[in-house]
């Protein structure tokens, strides 16, 4: 379930069973592996605990370093007071400064800070929150939650440029 906090934010619950019937007989249908990402530093914002943790999961999975704070205020405060990330994953709604907010703020930058790969992970995936992230300047748009490391991965590299872009919603 998912639902938009009055504070700000989204919060997410999932329940996934421990134990599914006739596991033995189903077959699964080999996937691929998900990139290795290995030396690819990630920041990521994201207000929620659980999604934090699911998140630290997931960027193990796939080898990339990740670095974790939880709003845009935060965000703003590692981006200037350090390296650059090569990935700001953000969730686009967070107390204090929105993931909509910051992206207006970092691209209007300029210089280093205007090309930084951005992934937006939002639970609101109707077309006109998509079309303004995107306008806003994220280079990638994910709808939450995210579960699956091979997802993520791939994710991540269109948001960098590097893997053909996933299809694109109707206008």
């Amino acid at each position: 379930n998912a639902r938009n906090k009055d504070s700000g934010g989204a919060e997410v619950g999932i329940c996934l069973p421990l134990t599914t019937p006739d596991t033995a007989q189903t077959h699964v249908p080999d996937l691929a592996p998900p990139p290795d990402l290995t030396g690819t530093r990630l920041l990521l914002a994201e207000d929620n605990p659980s999604c934090r943790e699911l998140a630290r999961a997931l960027t193990r999975a796939i080898g990339a370093d990740l670095t974790l704070v939880e709003d845009g205020a935060q965000v703003i405060a590692a981006l200037t007071s350090g390296p650059l990330p090569d990935v700001l994953i953000l969730d686009d709604e967070m107390p204090a400064v929105t993931g909509l907010q910051l992206l207006h703020w970092l691209r209007a930058q300029g210089g280093d800070f205007a090309a930084l790969p951005v992934l937006a992970l939002t639970s609101h995936i109707g077309v006109n929150e998509i079309n303004a992230l995107r306008q806003a300047g994220a280079n990638e748009v994910l709808a939450k939650p995210v579960l699956c490391p091979l997802e993520l991965g791939r994710a991540i590299r269109r948001a960098q440029g590097f893997d053909t872009p996933a299809p694109q919603s109707p206008a």
